[in-house]
């Protein structure tokens, strides 16, 4: 067992990014970045697949989305 923590420094070199403080999401599957109220957004995958992005968060995904 790992924790998040160390998920997320193994799988970053592979496109991981820590979304939320129970999310690592591979970001070369993520089809959109979807805003929401309250300045949070969910991430869009394939199959309908949502994950939601904390506002600590989103800053450095929009950094990393645009690469």
């Amino acid at each position: 067992r790992s924790s998040l923590s160390e998920i997320e420094r193994r799988w970053q070199p592979h496109g991981f990014l820590r979304v939320h403080r129970q999310y690592v999401a591979n970001l070369r599957r993520a089809v959109e970045l979807r805003p929401q109220l309250g300045g949070t957004a969910t991430l869009a995958f394939p199959g309908g697949l949502e994950i939601p992005i904390a506002r600590r968060h989103l800053a450095e995904l929009r950094r990393e989305l645009k690469q």
